[in-house]
């Protein structure tokens, strides 16, 4: 019961990341700023997966944790190319590679949660007897 409720929280969850980037996405689209389409193509990939993901919980399906990995993957990598296209200091790149670091941690830590919620528990792995 306790996994049901935790994988449809994280569930819920998923879907601010989702619904975040999906809205971004199509304004990136639009827009022909250098680095334009790259950000919109990352946060496509960061939609894409988080919905997988938030799927793939409901219905306690292993390659959940995979898609979470993709999309922790994705955002952290949209905070690594943002030096490339906007001129910033010192200090606060090293800050958003800080961030990048952090939101890849907890996109590894999410997919390790994924894993234990979708992964057979004792009574459900066990034989009958």
């Amino acid at each position: 019961m306790l996994r049901t409720i935790a994988a449809y929280v994280m569930s819920a969850v998923l879907l601010l990341p989702l619904s975040s980037s999906a809205r971004q996405a199509l304004s990136e689209f639009g827009q022909s700023e250098p680095g334009s389409l790259l950000f919109g193509v990352l946060h496509l990939a960061i939609a894409a997966s988080t919905a997988i993901a938030a799927l793939g919980l409901l219905k306690r399906a292993p390659w959940s944790a995979r898609a979470i990995e993709v999309g922790g993957l994705s955002a952290a990598a949209l905070l690594l190319a943002q030096p490339m296209f906007e001129p910033m200091d010192s200090r606060t790149q090293r800050s958003i590679f800080i961030g990048a670091a952090l939101v890849a941690t907890v996109g590894f830590a999410m997919a390790w949660l994924a894993r234990r919620l979708t992964s057979p528990g004792p009574a459900e792995g066990a034989a009958p007897r």
